[in-house]
């Protein structure tokens, strides 16, 4: 089994390159599966998939200054579950920003990164450099050995059967994000790639992603406590004073949706706090 993106990226190693991509499709279709696969081809070995993996943009930002600090380029870097610490809506948050700084930066820091998210929930900011996209489903074997043949089919079953894992499997889609000089941007199909829908660090990664969900849940069970003690009296007494202190209004709205108030309800509140102040003062 050869894989399309793994081939890029160790392309992309030798000649200082980059090559980034944005893995997305239904719970439990193989986003994650291929993602580890890709990263299983570029490095060779199982036991150092998973310290390339990353749940979170705090341990990523870590691992990526470590590598400028040394000079020496990440082969891959994988974001699973991106879409959870990386979200559109609270793109601002202090460690998110750092990461999308270092990601602008990223081939100096990796040859491949790979976001994984059943949905197009990343920044922008994110989305428009990841150059690949590729969609994962499951597919069945009278559809494998249609698109590759039996002897291909059988390499595939050779390769679970080494790992003593399930006969099932999924085909990556990938689609080329192309630039017109116009600035219009669209996706070209460039390949399909078949690869097991199981993968053998399964219990290890479970392990680690258990841990990285519980840290999610205390954050965002702090949010949630955070906002049922501020009622709309204290958050309006809380703006007024963030107001005179020379807060500007985005840093007040961000300050509000720390304690759980929705973005639109924020700059609707704030808006109005600046206005009566201003009416007031006249």
């Amino acid at each position: 089994m050869t894989l399309t993106i793994a081939d890029l990226v160790k392309q992309a190693y030798k000649r200082n390159g980059v090559v980034t991509a944005y893995v997305y499709g239904e719970f439990g279709h193989g986003k994650t599966s291929y993602a580890l696969w890709v990263a299983y081809e570029v490095l060779g070995s199982w036991g150092k998939v998973l310290n390339h993996l990353f749940f979170e943009p705090r341990e990523a930002v870590r691992v990526m200054g470590k590598a400028i600090d040394s000079g020496k380029r990440l082969p891959i870097i994988i974001m699973d579950d991106a879409g959870l610490w990386l979200d559109r809506l609270t793109w601002w948050e202090e460690d998110k920003v750092a990461f999308m700084q270092f990601f602008n930066l990223v081939r100096s820091i990796a040859a491949g990164v790979i976001f994984t998210t059943p949905s197009q929930e990343l920044p922008k900011q994110i989305l428009n450099k990841c150059f690949f996209r590729v969609h994962v489903e499951p597919i069945s074997k009278e559809k494998i050995v249609g698109m590759v043949g039996e002897e291909a089919y059988r390499g595939l079953e050779a390769l679970v059967e080494k790992y003593g894992l399930e006969h099932v499997y999924s085909i990556a889609t990938g689609y080329r994000l192309k630039t017109l000089p116009s600035f219009f941007n669209f996706v070209s199909k460039e390949f399909y790639d078949i690869y097991p829908l199981h993968y053998p660090v399964f219990q290890e990664y479970e392990k680690r992603r258990r841990k990285a969900l519980k840290q999610y849940f205390e954050k965002w069970r702090a949010k949630v406590e955070g906002s049922k003690h501020a009622n709309k009296d204290d958050i309006v007494s809380l703006v007024k004073e963030l107001i005179e202190s020379g807060k500007s209004k985005r840093e007040i709205v961000k300050t509000l949706m720390k304690l759980g108030v929705p973005r639109s309800t924020a700059y609707m509140w704030v808006k109005k706090i600046i206005g009566a102040e201003q009416h007031a003062s006249m």
